[in-house]
């Protein structure tokens, strides 16, 4: 995706998106602008981060 505010409205629906649609079914996320892909080890922080923020 190219930005992720694109992607979801909010904080909270790309948190529901990654835990509930990506993790479950092995999708992984890139967005081009923020520079997120859980492929690596940054991207897998920053996904627990967006986690805690949204708790």
């Amino acid at each position: 995706v190219a930005r992720l505010d694109r992607l979801t409205r909010n904080i909270r629906q790309l948190n529901t998106l990654i835990s509930e649609v990506c993790i479950k079914n092995g999708v992984e996320l890139i967005s081009i602008e923020e520079g997120l892909d859980t492929r690596n080890e940054s991207g897998e922080l920053a996904v627990r981060i967006i986690d805690i923020i949204t708790k």
